[in-house]
């Protein structure tokens, strides 16, 4: 999965969650209405509904990640302006929905775990909480830059 369709899919998630709380603004939600434009006219094989059924279910947000790379989006520059336009409104609006994290585990319950190749934007790489881990747990080769992903 390139980095571009996972932004993309971060943005779409971002948007679901900032768009039903009372404190976005209308920015976050035009932003949010235009990735979904671009996305249904130009990859109608992508299924966003994965991830608007279940905006904070990680594995949806991967499902989506991996569709919209697969599709090509990632080097689409019209939808990599869009999801800028939405990080920027987030960032301006809601800053916490903003804040990417390239891995977050929770209530997790494991004999082994082993976290690699994270890239992320924002202040986390990998964040943990109530997590028990039986034997090993490895985290390697994280990747944190401290800006949002920009138009290529």
């Amino acid at each position: 999965m390139g980095p571009e369709a996972i932004a993309v899919a971060y943005a779409v998630k971002d948007g679901l969650v900032a768009g039903v709380t009372e404190t976005a603004k209308q920015a976050v939600s035009d932003a949010y209405r235009g990735i979904k434009a671009i996305l249904r006219e130009r990859y109608t094989s992508v299924d966003i509904g994965v991830v608007e059924a279940g905006p904070q279910i990680p594995a949806r947000q991967a499902v989506l990640a991996g569709e919209l790379d697969h599709a090509g989006a990632g080097v689409d520059v019209e939808l990599v302006d869009a999801v800028q336009v939405l990080l920027t409104a987030l960032t301006q609006h809601t800053p916490a929905a903003a804040q990417v994290v390239g891995v977050q585990l929770t209530r997790l319950e494991a004999g082994r775990v082993e976290v690699s190749g994270i890239r992320a934007a924002g202040a986390s790489g990998v964040v943990a909480g109530d997590v028990t881990v039986a034997g090993e747990l490895s985290v390697t080769d994280v990747d944190v830059v401290s800006e949002l992903p920009g138009p290529h």
